[in-house]
């Protein structure tokens, strides 16, 4: 299965609230996968955390200069929040793979 998505070009797109993981979406192409994303970003940001101060956090395996392309075009979509951006440990990458690219949200949820 994993060869048909490799030949596809096929990327999941993955949740991870709390202590669940959901494939929420398949996309073609690593373009499509960081706008969806970036969707899924905005959609909590609007619905979930909407009166709550919030991060964003970007986090990359691989290139570092991919990884700061990927925080430049988080930055871009919200102009007005603090974005942070880290390389993901390798106790991630042995599973996830290089070129990943990950997007979360930090809320404070004491205010």
């Amino acid at each position: 299965m994993a060869a048909i998505g490799n030949l596809l070009n096929l990327k999941p797109i993955l949740y991870y609230r709390g202590e669940e993981l959901d494939a929420i979406k398949k996309v073609r192409g690593i373009k499509n996968a960081k706008n969806a994303m970036i969707e899924a970003i905005q959609h909590d940001l609007d619905n979930t955390f909407k009166d709550l101060p919030t991060i964003i956090s970007v986090a990359y395996s691989g290139d570092y200069n991919k990884g700061m392309e990927w925080k430049e075009m988080v930055q871009k979509a919200f102009p007005n929040h603090e974005i942070t951006c880290d390389e993901l440990p390798v106790s991630v990458v042995c599973h996830v793979g290089p070129d990943t690219f990950v997007v979360g949200i930090i809320a404070d949820t004491q205010v």
